[in-house]
């Protein structure tokens, strides 16, 4: 291929496409970034051959040509195709023929997600939400093949807690499984998401787990590409062990409603009038994220509190607030484990194949169970139960404890 066709085709992908191309971001297993590309090449408008020479030709087929540290380079095209044939067949063509009217449609869901919640999975419920829903819109689809892994670090949360938060999601009537085909062992679980869901829609009993009133929601001013979508701060500062998730939603609002009373901003998050008093006076005050001030109305003698965002407030001392809590390098350090988690696998599978009387699945069938083996709550095409059992039975760390 020409460098000049190269780069025509190159112009067409969005700029999530193309770091995954030149493998800037590589977060996610080959597979699920493989699939991704697949997505975002239909989506602009590429054919099978388009996106096979595309990855052929960028840094990402250097990642997708091993398998289990094995040089596959010699079937790379053809496990490229299988990839797009899979993508392919379970592809939602954009609705009225433009991913930009999906983004738009997903965007106005993002505004209703993004109101009060209540209970004690409210934030994890909202945070996993609107991750998935960014996921979405990022392709351009309603259906996403997506990890518990992956959706805890774009999320901020722990991979049970993801998985925990998307069951209950599927209860509310915000996202279902694909059941439409047979999911194959290496393949992430796919959601299909409401385009159209609301409150109204909701059981009584699944009502109790949001506020009945959703909007009106005034978005953060959009920029040009992200067709009003909703999205949070996305700071490590705002992890349950610094800041906290309640501290990034008070940020939020008061980035479009400032000078606000911690009433207001609970009534408009749908949290208690406590939480909000608290993470201000404890946690975003004294470290210099928000602004109080204190003034007493003529003929009244009781003070009154508004909040705003710091008008310093910077990258600078939201990376030094994280710092101080140890926080900087979470995303690094999950990925990282996660990362060794499937390495060690592959490892222990390959040892557990060549000892074995040929078939690698058998052994692990044997170890764990077909009950394990078929499970729906195998992580994301890792297999991650298989992955644990494995690693457990041969003393290296898990999290089956």
């Amino acid at each position: 291929m020409s460098d000049d066709r190269l780069s025509e085709l190159r112009a067409k992908l969005s700029g999530e496409a193309l770091a995954l191309l030149d493998s800037e971001d590589g977060r996610y297993s080959e597979w699920a970034t493989a699939s991704a590309l697949a997505m975002y090449a239909m989506n602009a408008g590429l054919d099978e051959d388009d996106f096979v020479r595309l990855v052929v030709a960028s840094d990402f087929a250097e990642v997708f040509a091993s398998e289990n540290g094995r040089d596959r380079s010699g079937r790379l095209e053809g496990r490229l195709r299988k990839v797009w044939e899979r993508a392919e067949k379970d592809w939602n063509p954009p609705l009225g023929g433009s991913a930009a009217d999906v983004r738009v449609r997903l965007g106005k869901l993002s505004e209703r997600l993004d109101g009060p919640w209540y209970g004690r999975t409210a934030s994890s419920n909202r945070a996993v939400a609107l991750a998935l829903v960014a996921k979405a819109h990022e392709i351009g689809v309603w259906t996403v093949d997506i990890s518990e892994r992956e959706l805890s670090v774009r999320a901020g949360v722990a991979r049970t807690t993801a998985g925990n938060a998307l069951r209950r999601l599927a209860d509310l009537g915000v996202i279902s499984k694909d059941e439409t085909r047979e999911r194959e062992s290496d393949q992430a679980q796919r959601w299909i998401i409401n385009l159209d869901w609301s409150q109204p829609d909701m059981s009584d009993s699944a009502r109790r787990g949001i506020s009945g009133d959703i909007g009106p929601y005034k978005p953060l001013p959009p920029s040009d590409n992200s067709y009003g979508l909703v999205m949070p701060i996305n700071h490590p500062v705002f992890l349950r062990s610094a800041l906290g998730p309640t501290a990034e939603w008070v940020c939020s609002d008061l980035i479009s409603h400032p000078d606000s009373k911690a009433t207001d901003i609970a009534n408009r998050l749908g949290v208690s009038r406590d939480a909000v008093t608290r993470t201000l006076e404890k946690k975003l005050v004294p470290n210099q994220v928000v602004v109080k001030t204190v003034s007493v109305a003529a003929g009244r003698g009781r003070p009154s509190a508004v909040y705003r965002i710091d008008p310093d407030l910077d990258s600078d001392r939201l990376d030094r607030i994280a710092a101080e809590y140890g926080v900087s390098d979470w995303e690094a350090r999950t990925t990282q484990r996660y990362d060794g988690h499937r390495a060690a696998f592959a490892v222990l599978r390959e040892k557990w194949s060549r000892s074995s009387t040929g078939v690698a699945e058998d052994v692990v069938r044997s170890a764990v169970g077909d009950d394990i083996c078929s499970t729906d709550v195998v992580d994301g095409g890792d297999r991650w139960h298989e992955e644990q059992e494995m690693l457990r039975q041969h003393g290296l760390p898990n999290e089956l404890g």
